[in-house]
């Protein structure tokens, strides 16, 4: 079935590797332009997560750049503030604690479609315009996601999947990333360089998600993740691409335990 033809559901593409790059400024360009230097070795296009309100300078000038030759760009966002508390407790989502009160978490839609059609705007003006949409942290309410329909937005990528907005189908896979917690860095890691490899041998999409602080610490142990993708005979692809694939409707899986999205970017 074509991928404009199918029926909402849950779709599945073979092996996927989906890298997403957020928080380029021009204190970490360099590092953010070696590792996309790697990933051009590699060719692993990028998908670029940008905040329109976060972002300026020749962090700017370097996105419009590799957006020319390639690299995916979604909108990450506005300016990750917070929301009021209040918002999350009438959405249920207090429960989550301050993964709640993040922008878009728990957002109700009128709210959602101000924040959208400015974010939209502030894009367009930067000569960044984007029909995809990646909330902080990858949590979007379902007010968010009515909103993005409203304006036009084609896909939402959240924690669990990468929803189609047109259609309604969901492309499975967890987003994976470094990140800041309590597991120690090693441990991290070698987490990680086992979720890949179960991911790629399943034949799921790995979504890998980079924070740019990271990679002056990281950068090699990301490029493990991608080099153990690659190996296991994934293809490297963008969020966006993924709507275009011809793909056929498999179950969903749920995971059994809702993971902890604290150290995701």
């Amino acid at each position: 079935m074509h991928a404009d033809q199918r029926e909402p559901g849950v779709s599945g593409a073979g092996k996927r590797l989906v890298v997403s790059l957020s928080g380029v400024t021009d204190d970490n360009l360099s590092d953010v332009m070696a590792f996309t230097d790697a990933m051009d070795r590699r060719r692993a296009p990028l998908s670029l997560l940008v905040a329109p309100r976060r972002v300026s300078g020749e962090a700017l000038d370097w996105i419009r750049a590799r957006h020319k030759v390639g690299d995916a760009v979604l909108l990450h966002g506005l300016s990750h503030a917070a929301i009021p508390p209040s918002h999350a407790a009438l959405s249920g989502l207090a429960k989550l604690g301050n993964m709640a009160h993040l922008e878009f978490a728990a957002t109700p839609e009128h709210e959602a479609r101000m924040m959208i059609r400015v974010a939209k705007a502030l894009m367009d003006r930067l000569e960044l315009a984007t029909e995809h949409f990646a909330p902080p942290r990858w949590l979007a309410s379902v007010g968010t996601m009515a909103a993005l329909r409203e304006y036009g937005f084609r896909s939402c990528a959240t924690a669990t999947g990468l929803h189609d907005l047109t259609t309604g189908a969901v492309y499975p896979g967890l987003v994976h990333g470094l990140g800041w917690g309590s597991i120690a860095p090693e441990w991290r890691r070698w987490t990680l360089l086992k979720v890949a490899e179960r991911t790629a041998r399943r034949g799921g999409t790995l979504r890998l998600a980079v924070h740019a602080d990271e990679l002056a610490s990281s950068a090699q142990t990301l490029k493990d993740l991608v080099d153990l993708a690659l190996a296991q005979g994934c293809t490297p692809i963008t969020y966006p691409a993924l709507l275009t694939e011809t793909t056929e409707i498999v179950p969903l899986q749920v995971p059994a335990r809702r993971r902890n999205l604290s150290r995701l970017r």
